[in-house]
């Protein structure tokens, strides 16, 4: 299993390498709404104040409730660790996460016999391949999608091998993937409660009372997403323009002005307005 281990972090380091390095940099949301999160969580912590709340959004804000505060994360040990964390030590944070959210999935694969190759080629399409790379500059989700891997690591052994130790550890690894509160933790709250109740496979390990609890769970998650998806159609179809700007990858001017005013002020100083092929102003 070592073997493995140290396969995956060497192909890990290589694939991870121009993040690590510095060279570049992982962009747009991470940089733009989640590490401004990250650095106010480091200098409340380091000014001992408290990081529930900030002055600085409206006339103040419970930030506990953000989501995306990333309190109840592994960013909370980077911000006890630096003062004033920056581009590079986000960028190694949330890389570390997804290479224990990889570990994790190749442990799982080596209880389930698996082959090493079989199992090292999962853990490393899942540390960088379909979702992961493409919500990582969502770290939230980042951190939400490794626990989840971490945490069917340890429900698995907890089932398999009857230790309470392992089901203590699953279930505190679920409570902070919750705390996320992303669309991907609101799916792995769907696949979890879905495997308690999966009778033909897993219902013999549960009482009848922790069935029942998941079945509730599944159903309020069951709502949860339909009403995401819901929310989504919403902000697409009634908010004017927005299908346009997905499609093409262009908004108009006074798309820009109302939704998005600093960054129209930004474009208009830099005369970065174009003009469409029918010569009006984008």
């Amino acid at each position: 299993m070592w073997q493995a281990g140290l396969t995956f972090l060497a192909c890990w380091l290589a694939l991870a390498w121009p993040w690590l390095s510095g060279r570049v940099t992982i962009p747009y949301d991470a940089k733009a709404q989640f590490l401004p999160q990250v650095q106010f969580l480091a200098h409340s912590m380091w000014q001992n104040e408290s990081p529930f709340w900030t002055p600085f959004v409206f006339s103040g804000h419970p930030q506990i409730a953000d989501p995306q505060s990333l309190i109840f994360s592994p960013f909370l040990l980077l911000a006890l660790l630096d003062p004033t964390p920056g581009i590079w030590a986000a960028d190694l944070t949330t890389f570390l996460t997804i290479a224990a959210g990889g570990l994790g999935l190749l442990i799982w694969t080596r209880d389930q016999g698996w082959h090493a190759g079989a199992g090292l080629l999962t853990a490393l399409t899942f540390a960088f391949g379909a979702a992961m790379s493409w919500r990582v500059q969502h770290i939230g989700q980042v951190v939400s999608l490794s626990l989840l891997a971490i945490t069917l690591m340890l429900l698995s052994r907890a089932l398999s091998r009857g230790s309470w130790r392992y089901g203590l550890s699953a279930g505190l690894a679920a409570a902070f993937m919750v705390l996320q509160r992303d669309q991907v933790a609101l799916l792995g709250v769907y696949l979890l409660s879905g495997l308690v109740i999966w009778r033909r496979y897993f219902s013999e390990y549960f009482p009848i009372p922790v069935i029942r609890w998941a079945l509730l769970l599944h159903s309020l998650a069951g709502i949860g997403l339909m009403l995401l998806i819901l929310g989504h159609i919403y902000l697409a179809i009634w908010v004017r323009g927005s299908i346009k700007g997905m499609v093409n990858g262009y908004v108009s001017r006074g798309w820009a002005r109302q939704h998005h005013d600093r960054w129209h002020e930004e474009l208009e100083a830099k005369g970065e307005f174009e003009r469409d092929p029918r010569g009006k102003r984008q």
